[in-house]
């Protein structure tokens, strides 16, 4: 009986143990970070498996000078699996320590580190009011091409140097960069 007994229950928790479905979280991975005016910066990571439970995802920061561990101070305005740094919260040429932790009833999961500083970050909007003027009623045919800085990025004060780089390609042949 006792014999039974026991071989019931091994095979209960056996089953128990193949049915489970859940899981601690897959750890996430970050993505990279994005700078358009080296005063606020988002990062953005994908997570892991969720491990079949509900998951929260959280980054935590060190930052240079700046003592002890905190947390993304907006999880918001930079979309879904992001992290937006605020003119508070950003310091240009301090290197940033960045980890996204994913948390769940079995246990977490942590990204690898991410260390930068801001600078690295920097990719500007696109310029705005783009006009082109293709001229080929001269001996040498020419295309005008006359655009104006985002209105985000403050160039005139001399703390953005925004560089523009063209992109010029032909039919059938390789693109040419021009800065």
């Amino acid at each position: 009986m006792r014999t039974r007994l026991s071989l019931a229950m091994l095979c209960v928790l056996s089953a128990a143990g193949v049915c489970s479905s859940t899981s601690a979280p897959g750890r996430p991975s970050l993505l990279g970070c994005r700078s358009p005016e080296k005063e606020t910066f988002s990062c953005w990571w994908e997570p892991g498996s969720d491990g079949g439970l509900p998951t929260e995802y959280r980054l935590f920061y060190m930052r240079e000078n700046l003592r002890g561990v905190h947390e993304c101070p907006d999880y918001v305005s930079a979309g879904k699996n992001s992290c937006f740094f605020d003119k508070e919260h950003t310091s240009i040429w301090a290197e940033y320590n960045l980890r996204v932790v994913a948390t769940n009833a079995l246990g977490n999961a942590s990204s690898d580190f991410l260390i930068n500083d801001v600078m690295k970050y920097v990719k500007p909007y696109p310029p705005v009011n783009v006009t082109v003027l293709a001229n080929s009623s001269t001996p040498s045919a020419y295309l005008q091409i006359q655009w104006k800085s985002p209105p985000n990025v403050d160039v005139k004060s001399g703390w953005v140097t925004a560089n523009y780089e063209l992109r010029i390609k032909q039919n059938g042949k390789e693109w040419k960069v021009s800065v």
